[in-house]
């Protein structure tokens, strides 16, 4: 639960940090102790309350910066592609395990039993379960969100020449963490 675990790590820092008054920082509120016990309890199996981001290229300098200025992806074009990029490509662990889009997409990931079960399947729509289930996927006749997804989809494989590939939409898989 890498990425979920990370970003409640920092929206937590965030929601403590907007209480503080100004004098104070995110520093102050989690402590370099704290943030790395939290780390360490997702990664040696402590539950799903921590994340195994340690492990992975986060320190607690980067985590202070980052949660110091909270609109840095939105502002910043390079860490926005690095943030896309890391998204797409790593894989969530925890109570909702999900692949990585990249391992979806590429071959790399097969279903497990439940997987299918639950109709997630190889293909475009799984990464639109992975990125955004609840609000797109397991809807009896779809969203329009949903359907411009797949249409935008289609139009880039029309571009590039490449086959589309099946299971495009994932109105018939049901979401992670929704009984699946």
């Amino acid at each position: 639960m890498r990425v979920f675990g990370l970003l409640a790590l920092a929206g937590a820092a965030l929601l403590l940090a907007a209480a503080v008054p100004a004098s104070g920082s995110v520093a102050s509120i989690v402590t370099r102790d704290t943030f790395y016990s939290m780390l360490r309890q997702g990664h040696h199996g402590g539950g799903d309350g921590g994340c195994d981001g340690g492990a992975f290229f986060y320190s607690y300098d980067a985590f202070v910066e980052a949660a110091s200025t909270p609109d840095l992806v939105s502002t910043d074009p390079v860490v926005a592609f690095k943030t896309a990029i890391w998204f797409w490509m790593t894989p969530r662990h925890g109570a909702h395990k999900t692949p990585s889009c990249h391992a979806v997409m590429t071959g790399g990931w097969r279903p497990s039993r439940r997987d299918r079960r639950a109709g997630r399947l190889p293909g475009y729509g799984m990464t639109t379960n992975i990125i955004s289930g609840g609000l797109a996927c397991g809807k009896r006749h779809g969203t329009p969100q949903g359907r411009d997804r797949v249409g935008y989809y289609k139009r880039c494989c029309r571009l590039l020449r490449v086959r589309l590939g099946r299971n495009m939409a994932c109105i018939n898989q049901k979401p992670y963490g929704h009984g699946g």
